[in-house]
Protein backbone atom coordinates (compact mmCIF):
# COMPACT_ATOMS: atom_id res chain seq x y z
CA UNK A 1 0.00 0.00 0.00
CA UNK A 2 0.83 3.29 -0.47
CA UNK A 3 -1.15 5.97 0.92
CA UNK A 4 1.33 8.92 0.65
CA UNK A 5 0.85 11.81 -2.34
CA UNK A 6 4.05 11.04 -3.76
CA UNK A 7 5.57 7.56 -5.77
CA UNK A 8 7.33 5.39 -3.26
CA UNK A 9 10.60 3.65 -3.07
CA UNK A 10 8.90 0.38 -4.67
CA UNK A 11 7.55 2.12 -7.72
CA UNK A 12 4.11 2.19 -6.44
CA UNK A 13 2.03 5.43 -7.76
CA UNK A 14 0.52 7.83 -5.06
CA UNK A 15 -2.66 6.76 -3.03
CA UNK A 16 -2.71 2.81 -4.56
CA UNK A 17 -2.06 -0.61 -3.30
CA UNK A 18 -0.67 -3.77 -5.06
CA UNK A 19 -2.42 -7.10 -4.79
CA UNK A 20 0.01 -10.00 -4.90
CA UNK A 21 -1.40 -13.27 -6.09
CA UNK A 22 0.33 -16.57 -5.78
CA UNK A 23 -2.26 -19.45 -6.53
CA UNK A 24 0.55 -22.14 -7.50
CA UNK A 25 3.11 -22.29 -9.89
CA UNK A 26 0.76 -22.50 -12.89
CA UNK A 27 -1.93 -20.29 -11.96
CA UNK A 28 -5.40 -22.08 -11.73
CA UNK A 29 -7.36 -18.79 -10.92
CA UNK A 30 -8.53 -16.80 -14.04
CA UNK A 31 -7.05 -13.14 -14.13
CA UNK A 32 -10.49 -11.82 -14.83
CA UNK A 33 -11.62 -13.47 -11.75
CA UNK A 34 -9.09 -11.57 -9.48
CA UNK A 35 -9.59 -8.63 -10.85
CA UNK A 36 -13.12 -8.62 -10.16
CA UNK A 37 -12.88 -9.33 -6.86
CA UNK A 38 -10.23 -6.02 -6.30
CA UNK A 39 -12.73 -4.13 -7.65
CA UNK A 40 -15.76 -5.12 -5.51
CA UNK A 41 -13.36 -4.71 -2.43
CA UNK A 42 -12.00 -0.79 -4.15
CA UNK A 43 -11.94 1.92 -2.43
CA UNK A 44 -13.10 5.29 -4.04
CA UNK A 45 -10.07 6.86 -5.33
CA UNK A 46 -7.83 4.25 -4.69
CA UNK A 47 -5.30 3.26 -7.77
CA UNK A 48 -3.98 0.10 -8.48
CA UNK A 49 -0.53 -1.83 -8.98
CA UNK A 50 0.89 -4.58 -10.70
CA UNK A 51 2.51 -6.43 -13.34
CA UNK A 52 -1.04 -7.53 -14.75
CA UNK A 53 -3.75 -5.34 -15.83
CA UNK A 54 -7.01 -6.45 -16.54
CA UNK A 55 -10.17 -4.34 -18.37
CA UNK A 56 -13.39 -5.01 -16.18
CA UNK A 57 -16.73 -3.68 -16.23
CA UNK A 58 -18.58 -2.48 -13.31
CA UNK A 59 -22.35 -3.16 -12.50
CA UNK A 60 -23.21 -0.43 -14.30
CA UNK A 61 -21.12 -1.17 -17.43
CA UNK A 62 -17.93 1.15 -17.10
CA UNK A 63 -14.75 -0.29 -17.74
CA UNK A 64 -12.32 -0.10 -15.06
CA UNK A 65 -8.50 -0.93 -15.35
CA UNK A 66 -7.49 -3.36 -12.60
CA UNK A 67 -3.35 -4.49 -11.72
CA UNK A 68 -2.46 -6.39 -9.36
CA UNK A 69 0.75 -8.52 -9.61
CA UNK A 70 1.80 -12.28 -9.31
CA UNK A 71 5.56 -13.14 -7.79
CA UNK A 72 8.01 -13.58 -10.25
CA UNK A 73 9.30 -17.34 -9.97
CA UNK A 74 12.53 -17.90 -9.27
CA UNK A 75 14.44 -21.42 -10.28
CA UNK A 76 16.66 -22.52 -7.38
CA UNK A 77 19.00 -25.28 -7.96
CA UNK A 78 19.95 -27.32 -5.48
CA UNK A 79 22.75 -30.68 -5.41
CA UNK A 80 22.57 -32.70 -2.74
CA UNK A 81 25.15 -35.30 -1.07
CA UNK A 82 24.60 -37.65 1.31
CA UNK A 83 26.77 -40.09 3.07
CA UNK A 84 25.50 -43.40 3.26
CA UNK A 85 24.91 -45.92 6.89
CA UNK A 86 28.23 -48.09 6.66
CA UNK A 87 27.79 -51.46 5.44
CA UNK A 88 24.16 -50.51 4.21
CA UNK A 89 22.46 -51.23 1.16
CA UNK A 90 20.19 -48.33 0.03
CA UNK A 91 17.88 -49.07 -3.10
CA UNK A 92 18.65 -48.51 -6.56
CA UNK A 93 16.37 -45.82 -6.84
CA UNK A 94 17.96 -43.97 -3.45
CA UNK A 95 18.96 -40.47 -5.35
CA UNK A 96 15.74 -40.27 -7.27
CA UNK A 97 13.63 -40.78 -3.87
CA UNK A 98 16.15 -38.02 -2.37
CA UNK A 99 15.73 -36.00 -4.84
CA UNK A 100 11.93 -35.72 -5.23
CA UNK A 101 11.58 -35.78 -1.45
CA UNK A 102 13.84 -32.69 -1.15
CA UNK A 103 11.86 -30.94 -4.21
CA UNK A 104 8.21 -31.82 -2.56
CA UNK A 105 8.94 -30.69 0.46
CA UNK A 106 10.70 -27.56 -0.22
CA UNK A 107 7.97 -26.37 -2.22
CA UNK A 108 5.62 -26.72 0.99
CA UNK A 109 7.66 -24.15 2.42
CA UNK A 110 7.75 -21.32 -0.29
CA UNK A 111 5.75 -18.36 -0.18
CA UNK A 112 5.89 -14.75 -1.96
CA UNK A 113 9.58 -12.41 -0.66
CA UNK A 114 10.80 -15.62 2.09
CA UNK A 115 14.46 -16.27 1.37
CA UNK A 116 15.57 -19.76 0.60
CA UNK A 117 16.72 -21.13 3.89
CA UNK A 118 19.76 -23.84 3.28
CA UNK A 119 19.85 -25.44 7.01
CA UNK A 120 16.07 -26.20 6.39
CA UNK A 121 17.01 -27.70 3.12
CA UNK A 122 19.44 -29.79 4.56
CA UNK A 123 16.88 -30.71 7.83
CA UNK A 124 14.44 -32.16 5.17
CA UNK A 125 17.04 -34.59 3.71
CA UNK A 126 18.04 -35.37 7.01
CA UNK A 127 14.62 -35.36 8.56
CA UNK A 128 13.92 -38.09 5.68
CA UNK A 129 15.31 -40.81 7.98
CA UNK A 130 12.33 -40.66 10.13
CA UNK A 131 9.70 -39.11 8.19
CA UNK A 132 10.13 -41.47 4.81
CA UNK A 133 11.96 -43.98 6.58
CA UNK A 134 15.17 -44.17 4.90
CA UNK A 135 17.53 -45.97 7.59
CA UNK A 136 20.08 -46.01 4.87
CA UNK A 137 20.60 -42.59 5.03
CA UNK A 138 23.51 -41.26 7.39
CA UNK A 139 24.30 -37.33 7.11
CA UNK A 140 23.46 -34.87 4.84
CA UNK A 141 27.62 -34.20 3.65
CA UNK A 142 27.05 -31.07 1.64
CA UNK A 143 24.43 -29.38 0.45
CA UNK A 144 25.02 -26.79 -2.45
CA UNK A 145 22.32 -24.33 -3.73
CA UNK A 146 21.80 -21.56 -6.31
CA UNK A 147 19.55 -19.94 -8.48
CA UNK A 148 21.58 -21.01 -11.60
CA UNK A 149 22.67 -24.65 -12.60
CA UNK A 150 25.57 -26.15 -10.92
CA UNK A 151 25.54 -24.62 -8.19
CA UNK A 152 28.22 -24.16 -5.57
CA UNK A 153 27.15 -21.75 -2.53
CA UNK A 154 25.95 -23.08 0.62
CA UNK A 155 24.42 -19.71 1.65
CA UNK A 156 20.82 -18.43 1.92
CA UNK A 157 19.43 -17.47 -1.02
CA UNK A 158 17.38 -13.64 -0.99
CA UNK A 159 14.34 -13.85 -2.49
CA UNK A 160 12.70 -10.23 -3.12
CA UNK A 161 9.42 -9.01 -1.91
CA UNK A 162 7.78 -9.31 -5.80
CA UNK A 163 9.48 -13.22 -5.92
CA UNK A 164 8.71 -16.77 -5.33
CA UNK A 165 11.52 -19.86 -4.73
CA UNK A 166 10.47 -22.67 -7.23
CA UNK A 167 12.08 -26.11 -6.88
CA UNK A 168 11.31 -28.27 -9.88
CA UNK A 169 13.05 -32.16 -10.24
CA UNK A 170 14.93 -30.98 -13.15
CA UNK A 171 16.92 -28.96 -10.81
CA UNK A 172 17.56 -31.03 -7.88
CA UNK A 173 20.21 -33.99 -8.06
CA UNK A 174 21.48 -36.24 -5.00
CA UNK A 175 24.62 -38.03 -4.78
CA UNK A 176 25.08 -40.82 -2.21
CA UNK A 177 28.50 -41.06 -1.06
Amino acid sequence: ENNTSTENTDGMPAHSFEVLVHDGFSPSVANADIAAVILANLGPGVRTHGNTEVDILDSEGITHRIRFSRPTQKNVYVDIFARRVSGSTPPVDATTLLRDHMTAEANKLVSPGADVVALALRAIVYNSITTKGYTWLYDVQNLELGLSASPAGTANLEIADREIARFQIANVTATLL
